[in-house]
């Protein structure tokens, strides 16, 4: 693989993790069963496929020079 693609799915990875972070923080302050709280479920449950997804892709380990 090729290292841009590693370091620019690093960089992804980088910003997905912290917007799930962002959404637990919110969805923590949120009233529970409210309509912004299934919101951010939703929000949050698509930020961890995307997390997951490209970990699969780009698993961590040795990166090839």
């Amino acid at each position: 693989m090729d290292p841009a693609d590693h370091a620019q799915a690093q960089v992804f990875l980088d910003l997905l993790k912290a917007q799930a972070y962002k959404l637990k923080r919110d969805l923590a302050r949120a009233p529970r069963d409210s309509f912004t709280a299934r919101e951010l479920e939703y929000e949050l449950r698509t930020v961890q496929r995307f997390i997951s997804r490209l970990q699969d892709r780009f698993p961590a380990g040795p990166r090839p020079n």
